[in-house]
């Protein structure tokens, strides 16, 4: 998985663990820092540790080539009696839980609209990922229905992390004064957006709207709470992990995942 200080994997990792517990399995977790070639290396690690399954947890890359090697060296461990599962869009050819992400980034845009906003910004992590590409996607649905596109509000890219939501607001403010809320696509941007705000002391929700997306264990202890899309961290890890303990299939297998809307106190209508 990309870190495990993400609630979001931290999640993922404690469903993993929940069925590795009951399968009397154990588990081992590795950080690849969305780093291409760390996930090759750690991939490696394992194959020549002999573990049983393999499982990839967060985005995969929009350019496949970015996970070419990787992929090579996956059919050869699943030739050889492996089993390989993934979370998140990538492009591996393995068993797959798919995160509800393209309509979940529809789902939060939908509600920001309907609150009355029309200068939305996106905290978006790097295009590169098809987490992020997915979920701008549905945003660029919902905006679609509006009458606008994601080229007539500001996108604003940073890393798919707190610190990276803190910059990315700070930008956005700077740039983008007008703006009523911003969309965070994932929750841990959008903790560092409200840190943003609260440094430089915009009220939420009175000056402005947060959402976020995931639906980690903190967000409806912020302060406000956060409206925020869930979901089903833990069970997607558990997904996982049984797919890779099922015997090998001629042809992948998909599990989608729903969503939820979850309405706390960080949004609101916007200032007259």
């Amino acid at each position: 998985m990309h870190e495990i200080g993400d609630p979001y994997f931290t999640e993922i990792a404690s469903g993993v663990l929940r069925v590795g517990a009951r399968q009397g399995l154990t588990v081992q977790i590795c950080h690849t820092g969305r780093d291409p070639d760390n996930e090759l290396a750690q991939v490696r690690t394992l194959i020549a540790n002999r573990v049983r399954a393999i499982l990839i947890a967060g985005s995969g890359f929009v350019d496949a080539r970015a996970q070419a090697a990787v992929k090579k060296e996956l059919q050869a461990f699943q030739a050889s009696g492996g089993r390989v599962a993934v979370i998140g869009r990538h492009h591996l050819g393995t068993d797959a839980v798919l995160p509800d992400n393209t309509a979940g980034g529809r789902t939060i845009t939908e509600h920001v609209l309907s609150l009355g906003h029309r200068r939305i910004a996106f905290a978006a992590g790097p295009p590169a990922l098809t987490t992020v590409a997915d979920r701008l996607a549905g945003a660029g649905q919902a905006l679609g229905e509006a009458g606008l596109t994601l080229d007539d509000v500001p996108v604003v890219e940073a890393a798919f992390t707190r610190e990276g939501g803190f910059h990315a607001t700070w930008r956005i403010l700077e740039e983008h004064p007008d703006v009523t809320a911003v969309i965070a696509l994932n929750d841990d941007m959008a903790i560092g957006v409200l840190s943003a705000l609260r440094a430089r002391g915009i009220a939420v929700p009175g000056e402005m709207s947060v959402a976020g997306f995931d639906d980690v264990a903190v967000a409806e202890h912020l302060s406000p709470a956060l409206t925020t899309v869930r979901l089903p961290m833990t069970e997607m890890g558990e997904q996982a992990l049984l797919l890779a303990l099922k015997p090998q299939s001629s042809r992948p297998r998909r599990r989608s995942t729903a969503h939820t809307l979850v309405v706390r106190e960080s949004t609101a209508p916007p200032r007259e």
